[in-house]
């Protein structure tokens, strides 16, 4: 059997069975009959020889529907504009091993993180790193809140001279990756614990 496929047949996921009968010996009014015996092509069969019924049909779809529709079925895709790459920095300045092997690197679990005042930047953060709990200031406001932050295992500078300023003193630094636009905070894969030292 043949059947009907418009837009608005694929729209509602039907599909509307079409009479065929010969030119030549079947008249109007008696294909308006097996039409009508048959179910007939009702709305959608109007819908698909008349561009305005059509319309309104969808129009009448939409309004039925109980959850957001916002489908034009006349309208040209809209193209996509893929995601911009992140920009990269060059590679900075070459260091020794012992210059790297100075760098005290450190697992540490956030237990506190805390809003700012006065700057919409930072974040107060407590972090345990296995011997002691440290304060640190980090500039990541703008991608964490201090609720998600909570529990979060991250990658801290241990051994960075502590850094006064007027919201307290900073004793140390996490790190995170970032292009100027976004930022990252560093986590060490699972099993990773407080304290541990990366090397």
């Amino acid at each position: 059997m043949t059947t009907l496929r418009t837009p608005l047949c694929e729209l509602l996921n039907i599909e509307v069975p079409i009479i065929q009968a010969p030119m030549a010996s079947t008249s109007t009014p008696d294909l308006a009959v097996a039409v009508s015996e048959a179910g007939g092509l009702g709305s959608l069969g109007h819908a698909y020889t008349q561009p305005d019924a059509m319309r309104a049909e969808a129009a009448a779809v939409r309004a039925r529907t109980t959850r957001p529709f916002n489908v034009n079925l006349f309208a040209a895709p809209q193209p996509v504009e893929p995601p911009k790459p992140a920009v990269i920095q060059p590679v900075g300045e070459t260091i020794s091993i012992d210059d790297f092997g100075r760098i005290d690197l450190r697992i540490a679990r956030i237990v506190d993180a805390e809003l700012v005042a006065d700057a919409d930047k930072l974040l107060k953060l407590t972090l345990d790193i296995g011997l002691e709990q440290r304060t640190v200031f980090a500039g990541i406001r703008s991608a964490y809140t201090p609720k998600e932050l909570i529990g979060r295992l991250t990658v801290m500078v241990a051994n960075l001279a502590p850094r006064k300023m007027r919201f307290g003193e900073s004793q140390g630094m996490v790190l995170a990756a970032g292009d100027g636009s976004s930022i990252y905070l560093l986590a060490p894969d699972s099993g990773g614990q407080p304290g541990m030292r990366i090397k």
